[in-house]
């Protein structure tokens, strides 16, 4: 239901459904999974919409943690997900750390880019 009230801009009201969704998750699940992930980075991108941005890169770090651990290093997804750090980072005014993570996002889509050529 969050994804259905972010969608229509509800932006406190999707917050507080993945906010239940990973308390229930946080106690039935294992800390490294990929529904945590995913919830994660729901609640960061909601985070992010509301310019709490801080709060949405602390999330985007959760995600990354489990991410790091469970996909490979050039999955498509860690590109992602370096990139959306980079761009609240950019937003913070912290371009040198916005780079770094653009920088690990390019890197990933290069080698992705190689592989398929």
């Amino acid at each position: 239901m969050g994804f259905i009230y972010d969608s229509m801009r509800e932006y406190q009201i999707a917050l507080s459904y993945y906010q239940e969704a990973l308390i229930i998750q946080q106690k039935t699940l294992p800390n490294i999974h990929s529904d945590l992930e995913i919830t994660y980075k729901n609640i960061s991108g909601i985070h992010s919409s509301l310019k709490d941005d801080s709060i949405a890169r602390s999330f985007y770090q959760k995600a990354l943690q489990i991410e790091t651990i469970t996909l490979t290093p050039n999955h498509s997804q860690l590109s992602n997900i370096y990139n959306n750090i980079g761009t609240i980072c950019q937003s913070m005014n912290n371009c040198t750390t916005a780079l770094s993570y653009y920088f690990k996002a390019l890197k990933i889509q290069q080698k992705t880019s190689n592989k398929s050529s």
